[in-house]
């Protein structure tokens, strides 16, 4: 991570807020364009063929992050920013809405999520079953912090049922009434900000605190249907007003650089020890992921995507040959993937760059900034750190030189940072986006309106990599992360010859290519290894199997009996692992 200087240029205008309406024009002519970019992706976590959504995270952002995210762009017609989907998740958005209206209106009888299910059910698990304790464990882990320092009874309530985890002999003593309440703690706390404040059931059942009864269960359970049901109409009302630009990532959220050439990590780590085969069809591959986004897109959004978010910001000269054909005017990644500052080659990162002679066009984060948001700010207070990240672009935009204009551009996750933030962001966001709204030198932009600006120039040689360090090492080159890519390799190896022999109908074709995408997804590939301890791997790593597994059954073909094995364990032991999987395959 580069350093993130802390000092404080001369401010070019007031950084206090109350003075933010009445600002005096200065003698400069810079100006520049700022690019806020939200970028929203999640795993495939629903097993194919409509099966069961093995773990909850999509729906879980979906009450919080993603709502509030809308929310506060609905707010203030002043803010645009770029909203980057991965198509995976706006598919499961979609199932979720359309599974929990069915239940509603009585057509179905489950969402086949455990979590909701539990919470709409009229009769809850046996305590003595293990379902009732897959549920207890999970809900003891992730009912967030800041809802048990806001209401005293979840607290309680979390130490004693951490009280029954810890002493299996207790279980079938649980209360029924306990477990009922932990699943509405576990929903509280994941609800945004934006229901806290606005909605009459989230507000009610704070109020109450616990004791709640089915009626009360079902209410917040129609909440989060209603809540699903209008997310991604919001985002598209925003979209066609012209406030907001939507783009997207490859399907399958895979990182392109190694679906092309594995080989191509050796670029950042010449050392590098990578699988023994390559991996089959991969170009053609990425043309599908890209292909099937954008197919994806046109059904949710009824639009075609300008640009694209490389899935984790990954690039390689091939990559960006990709893009080009597929037809985007612009792709936006990350600056640790150019050279250093002071190569003779580089001018500026702050700026619009020009794919060889085509018309594509690159943007490429400025990592300190968008760093700044995603891991410092949290620590501080939001005033002043809206007032210091504003002065870090008034820095940039003062010192920047050349012809070709000053293009700062912040993209990160849109999802990850707000947990750690007070009010889980809320005030941070409205004053940042009020901050730039009326900053006389700093104009919010969308990609689309600079990809005819004048360019920086071709974009300098490179070598593939990602955010992360500019290299490719956080999905390959670890023992497990490898042995993840052969297993991977293997399926494909097998499922390719026998869609290119046309031996299924389309539909059938059509979803055990989606399938194979999920498997090839950047996520699974993430948690490998060290790192991360085995409370973190052992979800996604059961979970890729079970997909891999699914897979080879798609096709009639029994999945290998080392499918049934343990790919990664992670780095420390996971005493108490509760993954919400139930049983091995």
């Amino acid at each position: 991570m580069p350093s993130i200087s802390t000092s404080r240029p001369v401010a070019l205008w007031s950084s206090r807020p109350s003075d933010w309406g009445r600002i005096t024009p200065v003698a400069s002519d810079w100006q520049a364009s700022v690019v806020l970019g939200w970028h929203l992706h999640q795993p495939g976590y629903n097993l194919p063929e409509d099966g069961p959504f093995v773990l909850p995270w999509s729906y879980l952002h979906g009450i919080g992050g993603y709502c509030d995210l809308i929310h506060r762009l609905e707010e203030d017609q002043h803010a645009r920013v770029v909203i980057n989907f991965s198509p995976v998740l706006l598919e499961q958005l979609l199932t979720y809405s359309r599974r929990l209206q069915a239940v509603l209106t009585g057509s179905a009888e489950r969402v086949d999520d455990r979590l909701l299910d539990a919470l709409y059910a009229e009769i809850l698990p046996d305590p003595a079953t293990t379902d009732a304790a897959e549920l207890l464990a999970f809900c003891a882990q992730q009912i967030p912090d800041w809802l048990t320092r806001t209401l005293p009874a979840a607290a309680t309530g979390l130490a004693l049922a951490r009280t029954f985890l810890e002493d299996p002999a207790r279980r079938p003593y649980l209360p029924p009434s306990l477990l009922a309440d932990l699943l509405v703690w576990l929903h509280l706390g994941w609800c945004g900000e934006s229901l806290h404040r606005d909605s009459d059931v989230v507000r009610s059942l704070m109020a109450q605190g616990r004791q709640f009864d089915l009626r009360q269960r079902r209410a917040l359970f129609r909440l989060i249907a209603d809540v699903l049901d209008g997310l991604l109409p919001r985002y598209r009302r925003l979209a066609e007003r012209g406030q907001i630009e939507l783009s997207l990532n490859p399907w399958g959220h895979p990182i392109l650089p190694l679906l092309l050439d594995l080989d191509s990590a050796r670029e950042s780590i010449p050392d590098i020890t990578l699988p023994e085969a390559a991996y089959p069809d991969g170009e053609a591959r990425v043309v599908w992921h890209l292909n099937a986004a954008l197919d994806t897109f046109r059904t949710v959004f009824d639009t075609r995507p300008s640009g694209v978010w490389p899935s984790e910001a990954a690039i390689s000269q091939p990559a960006l040959d990709c893009l080009a054909k597929a037809g985007f005017a612009w792709f936006a990644s990350s600056a640790r993937v150019l050279p250093h500052e002071g190569a003779p080659d580089l001018v500026t990162t702050h700026g619009v760059f020009r794919h060889a002679d085509g018309e594509l066009r690159g943007f490429f984060r400025d990592d300190g900034l968008s760093d700044l948001i995603g891991f410092i700010y949290q620590g501080w207070e939001t005033e002043p750190a809206v007032a210091h990240f504003i002065e870090q672009l008034e820095a940039i935009g003062q010192g920047h030189q050349g012809p070709a204009p000053c293009v700062i551009t912040v993209f990160l996750d849109g999802e990850n940072p707000w947990p750690s933030y007070p009010d889980r962001g809320w005030h941070f966001t409205r004053m940042l986006y009020r901050a730039l709204a009326v900053h006389p030198r700093l104009q919010l932009s969308l990609f689309r309106e600079l990809v005819s600006v004048p360019v920086v120039g071709a974009i300098p040689d490179f070598r593939a990599g990602s955010w992360v360090g500019g290299r490719l090492d956080t999905w390959i080159g670890h023992p497990d992360k490898n042995r993840a890519w052969m297993l991977l390799t293997e399926a494909a190896g097998q499922v390719r010859p026998l869609l290119e022999a046309g031996q299924f109908p389309p539909d059938k074709a059509r979803a055990i290519e989606k399938q194979l995408a999920v498997c090839e997804g950047s996520d699974w590939f993430w948690w490998m290894g060290e790192g991360h301890d085995a409370v973190a791997v052992t979800p996604f790593e059961r979970l890729f199997r079970q997909q891999l597994q699914a897979l080879y059954r798609m096709v009639g073909l029994a999945p290998p009996s080392h499918l049934f094995q343990a790919v990664s364990l992670g780095s420390r032991s996971g005493a108490g692992v509760h993954t919400m999987l139930g049983d091995e395959e």
